[in-house]
Order: structure tokens, then sequence, then C-alpha cells
């Protein structure tokens, strides 16, 4: 069983992490790959793709170009609603509100 988490090891985290990169913030998801600043940054999002599916299709060619892969943990619920929103508001579903 999977426990949903809101700190840096979980989804919530995402957009923090991007401001970082782009140096305009602080904080997200600690990156050991990543550089602190980043000259661009492409998230892809891959709705209900798992990390175990990304484990299995990990040598595809789309999946080898990512410089950066970090398994996070999903929040409640596990929504495309709950996760497109946080990334565009910046907040946890707890904040937003927006479960389904």
């Amino acid at each position: 069983m999977v426990v949903p988490r809101y700190d840096d090891g979980g989804f919530a985290a995402l957009p923090d992490t991007v401001a970082r990169l782009l140096g305009v913030g602080q904080g997200g998801v600690a990156l050991d790959s990543v550089p602190a600043r980043a000259r661009h940054v492409v998230l892809v999002l891959l709705d209900a793709f798992g990390w175990h599916l990304f484990a299995r299709h990990g040598d595809h060619p789309l999946m080898a170009r990512f410089d950066a892969v970090v398994p996070l943990t999903t929040q409640f619920p596990s929504t495309t609603t709950v996760h497109v929103t946080t990334l565009h508001s910046g907040v946890p579903v707890g904040e937003h509100g927006l479960y389904e």
C-alpha cells in the first residue's frame, strides 16, 4: 500500500521544484541529478502512468530521453483533477479543494 505524501517526496512538491529550477523559488523535490537552476524546464505529465509502468518501459526511446526521473507519491484522491489543479495552482489538494 502506498500512503499519499504532501511533503518534498510527493506530487504536490512539483510546482515548487519547477520554480526553484527556474530561479524564482525554493524548495520542492530534491533532485540529485538536476542542478540547483536550469535554463529550460520541461514537465511531462503521463497521466495514469505509474512507476511500475515506467520501470517496465524505461528502455523505450521516449523514456530514455528524460534527464531526471523521480518517483513521486500521489495525492489522495489520485485523480486527474487533483493533480492538474495542483500543477496549475501550486497548492496541494487540501488547499485547492478540487477532488473530482
